[in-house]
């Protein structure tokens, strides 16, 4: 089997997803890292400190496996970056990318996306199956997007943003960094501040009552 090399971080909800997308996008997942076993239909390799210490960032590349947790997510991403590990970027067949659009390491692209031109996705941002990602918008660092979501043209998301499934941006917006847009919600200003929670249609600032977004997932983290 062929394929380039890549460990999940994380074995929970996330991770199932991308057991079945990166195989069709090029990858290879030779097993998982995470506190505990989880369950997981692949070989578990240890908690974080065994596999940071294994050698196997000269073999293997890593692909985080959390989603909704933003703050976990860039968390992993910096410290195997950190210890040497590579990130590639993987791109589902089935995902449409404008040929002016960028990746930056660590990006995933799951089946039905699609790239406008000049789109950037900064490191670690996921963009999950039947999302729209329009023309010269840019998703900062470790970046989560739910599916169904769409973020129109020349917005600018600030790093460890998190759009939830079905939630829509409006074009030209500015979000700051660690903004949450609810799942289904229509936000339809500028963000300054960060770490928000919008919800509603049109969107409104709330105090975060726990993730948002989509269901829950079960890693052990």
């Amino acid at each position: 089997m062929t394929g380039t090399q890549v460990i999940l971080l994380g074995g929970g909800g996330h991770a199932q997803s991308l057991l079945a997308v990166l195989p069709e996008a090029g990858g290879r997942v030779i097993g998982y890292v995470d506190q505990a076993p989880t369950g997981l239909d692949a070989p578990y390799l240890g908690t974080d400190a065994a596999v940071l210490a294994s050698g196997l960032a000269a073999t293997a590349g890593c692909c985080v496996a959390v989603g909704l947790d933003v703050p976990l997510r860039r968390t992993l991403h910096e410290r195997f970056r950190a210890a040497g590990f590579s990130f590639p970027a993987f791109a589902h067949p089935r995902a449409f990318v404008a040929a002016t659009a960028r990746l930056a390491a660590g990006t995933v692209l799951y089946p039905g996306v699609f790239l406008g031109t000049g789109v950037v996705l900064e490191e670690n941002v996921h963009v999950c199956a039947g999302s729209v990602i329009e023309h010269g918008a840019r998703l900062g660092a470790h970046t989560y997007v739910a599916p169904m979501a769409a973020v129109a043209g020349n917005v600018r998301l600030g790093p460890a943003c998190l759009v939830g499934i079905s939630a829509t941006i409006r074009d030209g917006l500015s979000v700051a960094e660690a903004t949450t847009v609810g799942a289904a919600a229509l936000l339809a200003h500028s963000v300054s501040e960060p770490g928000g929670v919008y919800v509603g249609v049109p969107a409104r600032r709330r105090e975060a009552q726990g993730r948002l977004g989509g269901p829950g997932e079960t890693h052990a983290r």
